[in-house]
């Protein structure tokens, strides 16, 4: 993952699967020219965006500038709604939780409804890592998006 801005608003949108080749070619050449025309009230907004494990598209905006306004935010929502139209995928799933498998640098996801289950398994254990994407500053992405399962909120599923 390459270095963040620190004082960002932060977007982090996870796909139910890893994304292709060919998807990750598709964002990387439209979402720029989204991101380029991206106002809010007519103030060009300052983003970036990057892909992460082939399954996280992270936007950030610097708002030091311009912030983002409900409409701004609305047409973020629809172009993401674009692409899970046109992939067959979703973006915007909170119901569900990623956990890494750091030897081979590669995400599963776990629906909230099998969290339980899969910890009785031993499929994941308080040491698993886990993405938590509701982060909304850029400053937080280091520190907080990865975290061990016990620290997560997800961890009062298994109770």
């Amino acid at each position: 993952m390459e270095t963040q801005l620190q004082d960002t608003r932060l977007w982090i949108f996870q796909s139910n699967r890893d994304l292709t080749s060919d998807e990750i070619s598709y964002i990387d050449l439209n979402l720029p020219l989204f991101l380029n025309n991206w106002a809010a009230h007519g103030n060009p907004l300052t983003a970036r965006y990057f892909i992460d494990y082939n399954r996280f598209l992270i936007i950030q905006v610097d708002e030091s500038i311009f912030e983002a306004s409900g409409c701004s935010i609305d047409k973020l929502t629809r172009f993401i709604e674009s692409l899970e139209d046109k992939f067959t995928i979703n973006l915007r799933d909170r119901l569900s939780m990623a956990v890494l498998n750091v030897e081979k640098d590669k995400t599963k996801t776990i629906h909230i409804n099998s969290i339980k289950e899969e910890y009785t398994k031993g499929n994941l254990t308080d040491d698993s890592i886990v993405f938590v994407n509701n982060l909304s500053k850029g400053s937080e992405l280091k520190e907080q998006w990865k975290v061990p399962f016990r620290n997560s909120g997800f961890y009062n599923f298994i109770k």
